[in-house]
């Protein structure tokens, strides 16, 4: 009986879900294409980490807007102003990250890279 406690024990612990890689970034998309050297991928990544970092409280203010959004529906008049306001607000600080991430990134490839990457633009522009 302790044996088979031993191996349900064992099984459950090689089975359990770690988190230990909760740091890692995954790029959103594969980059080896562009032949990226050692320097550029530590670049890439710690400008990932604070594209996601920034992305992560903007989401956190698109909730918030989301609830305004309802509370102004819900009053008698709806204040249109107000609306469009905050919402451009909004995408124009999310355009300003993208922005940024690209200017960075621009920085980091070199030419040869910037083309290739050119063509896969699309995928990295922000929903």
């Amino acid at each position: 009986m302790r044996i088979l406690l031993v191996i349900l024990l064992v099984a459950n612990l090689l089975m359990a879900d770690h988190d230990d890689d909760k740091k890692i970034v995954q790029m959103p998309y594969d980059m080896r294409y562009l032949g990226l050297t050692k320097m550029q991928k530590r670049t890439i990544y710690r400008l990932l980490l604070t594209y996601r970092e920034r992305r992560k409280r903007v989401h956190k203010k698109t909730e918030t807007l989301e609830r305004r959004t309802l509370w102004l529906f819900k009053q008698d008049k709806f204040d249109k102003e107000q609306f469009l306001t905050q919402h451009l607000q909004l995408r124009r600080e999310l355009l300003e990250i993208e922005a940024d991430f690209l200017k960075s990134l621009h920085g980091i490839l070199n030419e040869k890279q910037r083309k290739k990457f050119a063509h896969h633009l699309k995928e990295w522009e922000i929903d």
